[in-house]
């Protein structure tokens, strides 16, 4: 009798003997779970003045429920929505959660299971008086089971420079959650008072929203890692292995004569200490020759336990292949061991669009999520001219990647989002992230889009969407005398 490899776990004999087979890390099948749907409904349908942008999402680890979070242009403000993410269906009704007395952005949100609640961060713009506005982080604690706040109302998290001073001010916030402490960590981007770019960090108590000592800088303008444009754009994440956290960030460093580059500070998971020295990541072009041609921006980081590996995405400029345009923006991605934090395999490119060479075609903001399993999620904006697709038409792609190989798995750039129909520019897709569902082994990705469809939906009328993005549905358990490649993830 031939038992077919997909369903094997457990075999039982009929002479009443057990083989329990034991599986590794589960390798990953992509594909989308049914079409886009939508997720914000600001100022009804068939208003182009109205919109939701800058979404951001964070799944529960033991549910399948996830919290997406968006600033709406109607009252400057952040509102949250929770999604089933197995069934895609709205769970309650939106809320907003902020009140600055200007307005609030650029949210990011993250999970801590132990409390069993969200920590929404923003920018915030508030008014002291006097029409004075001071920037700083502001976050709020959201109980995952029923989207409701908890404890202190849109508390401060960053206190950068002296206290009503509008000269400081901090943007451009990330957030991650330590499950092992119950603590989250916030990084941002201060600047100000004639202090060149830095970055900032402050830990939260996930069950009380209070602060953990105070800030903390992780960069140093006048250190090596420097200029005299400073460290922007943070991005954090945390490895469960080994309770650290990996803070990364761009700068130029002058004296080497560096484009901006991708570097990465590790810090102790149980008070942000600094482990090491500031750890430059990528490298694109060649140092001193042609900076303003090459450099990385908008660096993501996620962890992947199942390989103990940390994973960097960036768009980069100036790759070595010879086919490549310059300026021509791609996605790349760098490995870093967890333990060591030192690089590991090569650098790879993940995107193509519209083939090499090809300088009208560009990537923007990628982001990067691991689940349970072998595999990360890449995903980010750009056009693209694959199928039917033309210059300037903007859709969010993704890219699966094996942690263990890093190697690309699943479709090459695979086309998430579908706003408008098929060869029309008007209608865009921008500004993606994302996040993994563990108990369902697939990731949720969310973006703001203008489409038509449904009508009376027009062009302009910028909303958040979300599409359910299959990964790691089989189980590899060294049977396999081909790999894995042909399985199918609908028929398991």
């Amino acid at each position: 009798m031939t038992i077919p490899r997909r369903l094997v776990v457990v075999l039982t004999l009929v002479i009443g003997c057990v083989l329990v087979l034991t599986s590794t890390p589960r390798a990953a099948i992509a594909q989308e779970i049914g079409g886009d749907f939508r997720i914000s409904f600001v100022g009804g349908s068939g208003d182009p003045t109205t919109g939701a942008h800058f979404p951001a999402v964070a799944c529960r680890s033991t549910s399948t429920d996830c919290l997406a979070v968006w600033n709406e242009n109607i009252t400057d403000q952040i509102t949250i929505q929770r999604i089933d993410g197995q069934t895609a269906a709205h769970l309650g009704t939106p809320s907003t959660i902020s009140s600055m007395g200007v307005w609030g952005s650029y949210p990011e949100v993250a999970y801590d299971p132990g409390s069993d609640r969200y920590l929404v961060i923003w920018r915030g713009y508030h008014d002291i008086g006097g029409g004075q506005i001071e920037v700083e982080i502001f976050g709020q604690l959201i109980d995952a089971e029923n989207g409701n706040e908890v404890g202190p109302d849109d508390f401060r998290i960053s206190h950068f420079g002296p206290a009503g001073d509008t000269a400081f001010q901090a943007s451009k916030p990330a957030v991650t959650n330590n499950p092992n402490r119950g603590d989250f960590l916030v990084a941002w981007m201060q600047e100000g008072g004639g202090i060149t770019r830095d970055i900032g960090c402050q830990l939260i108590d996930a069950a009380t929203g209070q602060e953990l000592g105070a800030d903390f800088t992780i960069t140093d303008a006048a250190g090596p890692v420097s200029s005299s444009s400073g460290a922007n754009d943070p991005a954090v994440a945390h490895d469960t292995v080994n309770d650290e956290y990996l803070v990364v960030w761009i700068a130029q460093i002058e004296s080497s004569g560096t484009g901006f580059e991708v570097f990465g500070q590790r810090l102790s998971g149980a008070a942000g200490a600094e482990i090491g020295d500031d750890v430059r990541i990528s490298f694109t072009g060649v140092d001193g020759v042609n900076v303003d041609q090459h450099g990385a921006s908008y660096p993501a980081v996620a962890h992947a336990a199942a390989t103990d590996r940390w994973v960097v995405v960036w768009k980069g400029n100036d790759d070595p292949d010879p086919q490549m345009a310059v300026l021509e923006g791609e996605v790349y991605l760098q490995a870093l061991e967890g333990a060591a934090g030192t690089l590991t395999g090569p650098r790879l490119r993940l995107s193509d669009t519209g083939g090499l060479g090809a300088l009208a075609y560009s990537v923007s903001y990628p982001k990067v999520a691991c689940g349970p399993d072998l595999e990360c999620l890449v995903g980010w904006g750009g056009d693209d001219d694959v199928g039917a697709l033309v210059d300037e038409e903007k859709e969010i792609f993704s890219q699966m990647v094996n942690t263990a190989t890093l190697a690309e798995v699943g479709g090459n750039d695979v086309r998430i989002s579908t706003m408008g129909a098929t060869g029309n520019p008007n209608y865009d897709a921008y500004s993606v992230h994302l996040a993994a569902i563990p108990s369902l082994s697939r990731y949720l990705v969310v973006w703001t889009g203008d489409t038509f469809n449904p009508i009376p939906l027009v062009d302009e009328e910028f909303e958040v969407w979300g599409q359910r993005y299959a990964g790691g549905l089989i189980f590899s358990d060294g049977f396999e005398s081909d790999g894995t490649g042909g399985w199918s993830s609908a028929n398991p």
